[in-house]
């Protein structure tokens, strides 16, 4: 039996998309090409090794195959027209892999932030970063890459074996029979306040610079000695808040239970290509719709390296 055979039979056993649109189901799939598809250092689009994570997407590919194929229907023709993904530019290298000249980042050594340059530039002369209230990442002129509901994750879970039975409001006791539950049943977990976030990034890939309409990317060779001196710097700007670092866990909607959801680090899996690590500070009392603030850390220069600024096209 081959590999993704097994992955077919497993499907069928537990066919969780089974009660799933096929918009939802496109847009599935959109998902997974955004994120199992990278830019290589000669421009082309290319399919990592299957250890670096790509069995998983592929897997979730095999399973939406074979749910089109128990419905025998297919995707809709120009489905990916627009889908984000990263943006060859084969014959040319890219810019961003001109930019470090052959340079490789070990994995889990270093933490990257793209942005601007000038932005960048201050950070590393003065320590000066912009902390963003996480509200304000639902700004629908935000690209698809930034733009994201932070204060809401949504799961889905299969309806089957599951009643719905009407109680009275008062004493809760039955007032009629059960009946049973069809499709899938959304949970929405919501945070109970807006908080502030700074986001990075813990792999440097060259597709971000265009996700992040990025000219320049500030290199962290000392993470943890960052992370300190910017909660230092934010405590003393945001006195009471509480503080809490991490790495962002990608959820499958479809496949995660609400006890899995963790506050203030749970993103749809569509963001996975982005590897993100977030610092966020959340206020002691409720509060909504916050501004962004500005935090000082000092220079930066013995724990980030020079920036990477992209050579002019």
């Amino acid at each position: 039996m081959t590999v993704s055979d097994k992955w077919r039979q497993d499907y069928r056993q537990d066919r969780y998309l089974e009660q799933v649109s096929p918009d939802e189901i496109e847009q599935r799939v959109r998902d997974i090409f955004t994120n199992v598809l990278v830019l290589s250092e000669d421009g082309k689009l290319s399919l990592p090794a299957m250890e670096k994570g790509t069995g998983y997407w592929m897997q979730l590919f095999t399973h939406v195959l074979e749910e089109f194929a128990l419905r025998k229907q297919w995707v809709r023709p120009g489905f990916l027209k627009d889908n984000p993904m990263p943006i060859p530019t084969w014959p040319e290298m890219p810019r961003a892999a001109q930019a470090v000249s052959g340079r490789v980042f070990e994995p889990g050594k270093f933490l990257f932030k793209f942005g601007k340059q000038e932005h960048l530039r201050s950070t590393l002369e003065n320590g000066t970063i912009r902390l963003a209230p996480a509200s304000s990442y639902s700004d629908p002129s935000l690209n698809y890459a930034i733009r994201d509901d932070e204060l809401h994750f949504t799961v889905q879970m299969p309806a089957k074996d599951t009643w719905i039975q009407k109680v009275d409001e008062k004493t809760l006791n039955p007032v009629a029979g059960k009946i049973k539950a069809l499709g899938n049943i959304s949970f929405t977990q919501t945070v109970p306040s807006d908080y502030y976030v700074y986001c990075l990034s813990g792999l440097f890939t060259f597709r971000a610079f265009d996700d992040f309409q990025a000219d320049a990317c500030l290199v962290i060779k000392q993470p943890k000695q960052f992370i300190e001196q910017v909660l230092f710097a934010g405590f003393a700007k945001l006195p009471n808040w509480f503080a809490r670092v991490g790495a962002v866990d990608y959820l499958d909607p479809l496949r995660t239970s609400r006890e899995d959801v963790r506050a203030f680090f749970a993103k749809h899996f569509r963001y996975s290509y982005q590897n993100e690590l977030r610092i966020v500070w959340v206020p002691e009392n409720r509060q909504q719709n916050l501004q962004p603030v500005f935090i000082e850390t000092g220079p930066l220069h013995e724990i980030a390296e020079e920036i990477i600024v992209l050579p002019s096209e």
